[in-house]
C-alpha cells in the first residue's frame, strides 16, 4: 500500500501532528503510535502490514486490529485501486488529523 497524505507532515526531521489525536481517549497508545509512524513516513514509502510489523516490532495481528480501529474511527481511509484488467491494485491510505467519518 502506498501512503498518501492530505498535508506533508515532515519538515526536515520533525513531524507535526494535531493535539486532537493525542488527546483522543478512543485511541490506544498503540494506535496513537501507529498514526505518528504513518505521518512520519515519506509519501513514496510503500506500506505493508508485514513490513511495518517487522520495522516496529509490532505483531501483525495487533497492527491489523489497530489499523481497522483507526479506519472505523475515521483517522485513516483506505482507497482500493484497480490494476490492469480490473484486478485489485495498490491501496492508498489517507491520514486525517481528526476523525473524518464522511466516507
Amino acid at each position: 500500500m502506498a501512503v498518501t497524505r492530505i498535508h506533508n507532515r515532515t519538515v526536515n526531521t520533525y513531524t507535526n501532528v494535531s493535539s486532537y489525536m493525542i488527546k483522543d481517549m478512543n485511541l490506544s497508545y498503540i494506535e496513537k503510535g501507529i498514526l505518528l509512524i504513518l505521518y512520519s513516513l515519506p509519501p513514496s514509502w510503500e506500506f505493508s502490514i508485514s513490513g511495518l510489523s517487522k520495522k516496529q516490532n509490532i505483531p501483525r495481528a495487533t497492527l491489523r486490529n489497530a489499523m481497522n480501529h483507526l479506519e472505523e474511527l475515521g483517522y485513516i481511509k483506505r482507497i482500493q485501486k484497480r490494476g490492469d484488467h480490473g484486478y485489485y491494485g495498490s491501496v492508498d491510505l489517507l491520514l486525517y488529523d481528526e476523525p473524518n467519518l464522511l466516507r
